[in-house]
């Protein structure tokens, strides 16, 4: 179902979703159905100091409830004699009788999915007769699960809380899954108003139960793609009538691009309206671009190296950039890139790994390590520009005399091209290593 985020690095989906949740804004509450030990993975502080300040403007709202994770805390004997289920509402029942929370989320782990608890059938059966919002989430390590499909199942998760609405919808979006910094999505706002589209709600992991509570007000949702949130645009379909507008991440100028224009298409925009709002925006960009071309003319192109795979993150941007998100920055630049991918090096993950890619459009060479102390060894120094990946290869690139341009320090939209761009120079002219040799003697 995922076949690009097959890439990235599998995951148990109760650690992966108690992860997410344990930084989500909102009045709710979670209990996990399992035994004690299972819950000793989560951390016990206080959800008061459990989330860093400030998302955007402002601080993040106070917390409401004096811890986020509950657990149902079965024993031997509760799990081999069957009382699972009548434990797990009994826990239902004293969370709402005191707390009242917006929400409950239940979720299992292996023990309680090994013995068939029926998770489902009871937090429905609550929710109907206690007349409160109660959604579980079959979560385990039985089958490790690829993160894109543990955000499209949290996302889903969080968008029954959603309500349909009546309000006139059209000409409004939701931005899912993009990720965005403050300064991007005021870029978002900004070039999407002048084409007469309102940003209804930004959803991703830094959201609020608000945010998702404001979903359905939207015609349509935004977010990147290939092969992401398919459960989710399956479940908006259905269940709140909105479409998808499947789009690149906007790095670079011709991405940027794509990104505003899929969504001008969808909202039948003349192509000259769409011009017109653009050139305003990535001249610029434009310009940066070409000034790149010209400083750097070669018989020999620019390689960078492209690492994917290092790093586990159950963000949908960062996903996204495992399936070669930023690869498009460099495509308007003419670098070229190989990849460095982290993982197995049996013939049957390379050939995997050679039919996703493939699957992708992607025919760059890549290169398969399987642990970052290897790294260096499939690197001849000299040979690339710099190194694009996770910022804690940067010791291993060390040792090689290769810079290390982080991923998460490249930004989306038409402004960020010109210090994208800087970003990049600064990695590949950073005379580091050679003043450390002089200093050094």
């Amino acid at each position: 179902m995922y076949p690009g985020a097959l890439l990235a690095q599998e995951a148990c989906s109760y650690q992966a979703m108690t992860q997410i949740l344990s930084g989500f804004q909102g009045n709710l509450a979670v209990l996990v159905h399992s035994d004690r030990d299972c819950s000793n993975v989560i951390s016990k502080i206080p959800d008061s100091q459990l989330h860093a300040p400030a998302k955007a403007t402002g601080t993040r709202p106070p917390p409401t409830l004096p811890y986020r994770f509950l657990c149902t805390n079965l024993t031997e004997d509760e799990i081999v004699t069957g009382q699972g289920n009548s434990k797990l509402r009994r826990g239902i029942e004293l969370i709402h009788e005191e707390w009242n929370p917006e929400l409950i989320i239940v979720l299992s782990t292996c023990p309680t999915v090994m013995v068939g608890d029926n998770i489902k059938n009871v937090t429905r059966k609550a929710a109907k007769d206690l007349n409160i919002k109660v959604v579980c989430q079959i979560t385990h390590g039985l089958s490790p699960k690829s993160p894109a499909e543990v955000v499209d199942k949290f996302f889903v998760l969080l968008s029954q809380y959603a309500e349909r609405s009546d309000i006139n919808r059209k000409m409004r979006v939701n931005l899912v899954g993009m990720g965005a910094r403050p300064n991007e999505t005021i870029e978002f706002k900004n070039i999407l108003s002048e084409f007469g589209i309102t940003v209804n709600s930004v959803i991703d992991n830094n959201s609020t139960l608000e945010d998702f509570k404001r979903l359905g007000q939207a015609q349509f949702n935004i977010h990147p793609g290939p092969n992401m949130l398919l459960e989710f645009d399956e479940y908006c379909r259905k269940n709140l009538g909105i479409e998808p507008i499947e789009v690149p991440l906007p790095f670079g100028l011709s991405a940027t691009n794509e990104f505003y224009e899929a969504i001008c298409a969808t909202f039948n925009i003349p192509q000259d309206t769409t011009t017109a709002v653009l050139d305003k925006y990535r001249t610029a960009g434009a310009q940066g671009v070409e000034a790149f071309h010209a400083k750097y003319t070669s018989d020999r192109p620019l390689l960078v190296s492209y690492n994917i795979g290092s790093g586990r993150s159950f963000e949908l941007r960062r996903i996204a950039l495992e399936e070669l998100g930023q690869k498009r920055f460099l495509d308007d630049l003419n670098i070229q890139s190989v990849l460095f991918l982290q993982g197995p090096k049996d013939e049957a993950n390379v050939q995997r790994v050679a039919t996703v890619l493939r699957d992708l459009g992607i025919h760059e060479e890549f290169i398969i390590f399987s642990d970052p102390g290897q790294l260096s060894h499939y690197i001849k120094p000299g040979y690339f520009a710099c190194f694009l990946g996770e910022d804690f290869l940067a010791n291993e690139l060390s040792k090689i005399e290769l810079n290390l341009l982080q991923k998460q320090a490249l930004e989306m939209g038409y402004a960020s091209i010109a210090s994208n761009i800087s970003k990049l120079e600064a990695a590949m002219n950073d005379d580091f290593h050679s003043l450390f040799k002089i200093i050094n003697g």
